[in-house]
């Protein structure tokens, strides 16, 4: 081996190194955003919930409340029984929290459902 070609590895060599500093410099700078977003998303959360529970629309719970139903009566006719008693209990479940928090949306529901 020459001297010049030692002298090219080490150059070609040094190059390299420089650029894993750099890529492992720009990492460990994503990592740190990463970390703080992470933990500013917990703290937005934290502040959204209040007693471990987070508020849901009440369009959300009915939309789940009747998916759960249509299930159930899918269950049944594929004889199913332990999935459709699954998900119609969490439909029942869905509909007693809306009728305990909200009686009048409940009352609506019925009267749209009977007319």
């Amino acid at each position: 081996m020459s001297t010049g070609s030692n002298a090219e590895h080490l150059l070609r060599a040094a190059t390299l190194l420089e650029a894993n500093v750099r890529r492992a410099n720009e990492a460990e700078e994503q990592l740190r955003q990463a970390r703080a977003n992470s933990a500013s998303f917990e703290q937005q959360l934290v502040t959204l919930s209040r007693d471990g529970h987070v508020p849901v629309p009440v369009s959300i719970l009915r939309l789940a409340a009747s998916q759960f139903q249509a299930l159930a009566h899918a269950f049944e006719r594929s004889g199913n029984v332990v999935s459709q008693a699954m998900c119609a209990a969490s439909a029942s479940t869905l509909d007693s929290v809306l009728e305990a928090h909200s009686p009048q949306l409940s009352l609506q529901r019925s009267e749209q459902a009977g007319g």
